[in-house]
């Protein structure tokens, strides 16, 4: 697993969904499907193992 620290509230919007983009294509071609991507939130850490597909969507939602 490898992990990724992205501080998401940080970043304006679209910057947000880029970096999301860029993560989730790296995830797709180089990491396996249980690689460990780290969300910093306001609330804390909350660790989520999301495929490339899942990160894409995330980016729709937040």
């Amino acid at each position: 697993m490898i992990p990724c620290f992205i501080f998401l509230h940080r970043f304006k919007r679209r910057k947000r969904w880029l970096l999301i983009t860029l993560i989730s294509r790296l995830n797709l071609s180089y990491l396996n499907h249980n690689s460990a991507i780290h969300f910093m939130n306001r609330d804390g850490l909350l660790d989520l193992h999301l495929s490339g597909i899942e990160l894409i969507l995330l980016a729709f939602l937040s």
